[in-house]
């Protein structure tokens, strides 16, 4: 179990509060953990999945990204845990042997992209849609699904691809 090393007490990284008088950290709050992973506390805007790429917005909450959400420069995490819609709970910022949603027979160590899918990323090219530092570590299979991957201050480029 991942655990925090930032010498904050309470950090539970699978754990998920429904009320705002339950949350025991502040927005925006982060730490590291045992995995060399950064986790940021946040809120849900919407339903997370484990395994999502979200989009963190300017006020702390998290959405799945998709293309027509994703913004250039855009902060992106990775939860680990499933989050309910208007719940807080943390996600990863970066680090190695994540787990990353990305859609079938993806390729692994090439340039990633957002997609139509919510929270899933692939090789398929979109124009404005690179996330670039996330790279998978084996190829997908024909399903769907989550993988490990290395992910490195992954953001929205501002690359225009063709």
């Amino acid at each position: 179990m991942v655990y925090s090393t930032s010498g904050r007490l309470g950090v539970n990284f699978t754990d998920t509060e429904a009320t705002t008088a339950n949350k025991a950290f502040a927005i925006g709050e982060q730490v590291f953990g045992s995995d060399g992973a950064e986790y940021v506390y946040t809120r849900a805007a919407a339903a997370v999945v484990a395994s999502d790429v979200v989009s963190i917005l300017v006020d702390g909450t998290v959405t799945p990204i998709t293309t027509a959400t994703a913004s250039v420069g855009s902060a992106l995490g990775f939860a680990q845990t499933a989050i309910a819609s208007g719940s807080f709970g943390w996600v990863a910022l970066r680090g190695p042997n994540l787990q990353v949603n990305v859609l079938a027979n993806c390729a692994p160590s090439v340039m990633l992209f957002t997609t139509a899918t919510a929270g899933f990323l692939d090789d398929a090219t979109v124009t404005l849609g690179l996330v670039e530092g996330v790279m998978t570590q084996a190829a997908a299979t024909s399903n769907a699904t989550a993988h490990t991957a290395i992910c490195a201050y992954p953001h929205i480029s501002r690359h225009l691809m063709a």
